[in-house]
């Protein structure tokens, strides 16, 4: 999810198509979706932030998308960014992650000037929600 606050007097537009996403320095295809109740919408126009207002949407790694075939439907899926539930064959792979660098390049437009905004992300720290379910785990991730 990326939420993002105009906080100025110009509108922004955000250029999905040129977003970018790198994970230890290989980059990674990001694809921005919208969620109906009927549907999932992979979605590429630019979206308009007004001056003053606030937008939030989604982006998952095009990698993430699969289709699933339910009664003679075929259906969008998403896969999580990280696993969200491991067991114990799986949780040394998920400490692995720890260490890891993100980086997102996010391209947008102010007075038909493009500028591209670049954010640097570190997953210092892999928690245990032991207290919601045994198998949950947090990752969390700071800004460098």
């Amino acid at each position: 999810m990326i939420g993002l606050t105009n906080k100025s007097g110009e509108q922004i537009k955000i250029k999905w198509d040129e977003l970018r996403m790198a994970e230890n320095g290989i980059d990674k295809k990001i694809e921005h979706i919208q969620i109906s109740k009927k549907e999932i919408i992979v979605f590429q126009p630019p979206s308009i932030i007004s001056p003053k207002s606030e937008c939030t949407d989604l982006v998952v790694y095009a990698d993430n998308i699969y289709y699933l075939k339910q009664s003679g439907k075929e259906t969008m899926k998403i896969k999580d960014f990280f696993p969200s539930k491991v067991n114990n064959s799986k949780r040394d792979s998920i400490e692995n992650l720890k260490g890891q660098r993100i980086t997102l390049l996010f391209p947008i437009e102010i007075k038909n000037l493009s500028h591209s905004w670049i954010f640097h992300f570190l997953l210092e720290d892999i928690k245990s929600r032991r207290t919601v379910n045994a198998g949950d785990i947090f990752l969390a991730s700071i800004p460098l």
